[in-house]
């Protein structure tokens, strides 16, 4: 009878033991993830983040390069992408800056994506 209970907690503690390393990879799907900064879908996200951010603030910057790029994915595919934008100033210089993006895109209508442009403070 010991034998038994001992194969039955033995059965018990590896069951227990799967379940709790799955829970915890389960809970990583939703997270962050890095983009690569070269991928055509994200140099799309950038240069429509630009012209979005351009048409708001009456302004004239080029985008320069993404500096970082995370996507998420919950059921809606969420893109956080920092972007290093310049427009050319007075006396002929060039002015830097940094854009922050968050897009939204929904599975179902990939047409509509919903961009939040704003400057990052320097």
């Amino acid at each position: 009878m010991i034998h038994f209970k001992l194969f039955i907690l033995a059965i018990a503690t590896v069951f227990f033991i799967n379940e709790v390393g799955s829970l915890f990879l389960g809970s990583r799907y939703h997270d962050w993830k890095d983009k690569s900064l070269y991928s055509a879908k994200v140099e799309k996200l950038g240069f429509k983040s630009v012209a979005l951010y351009n048409t708001q603030h009456h302004s004239e910057y080029m985008l320069n390069k993404v500096l970082k790029a995370k996507s998420k994915n919950n059921g809606t595919k969420y893109y956080d992408l920092t972007l290093l934008v310049y427009r050319k100033c007075r006396g002929g210089k060039v002015c830097i800056t940094k854009l922050h993006c968050l897009a939204s895109m929904d599975p179902k209508n990939k047409d509509k994506t919903k961009i939040e442009v704003d400057k990052m403070a320097e």
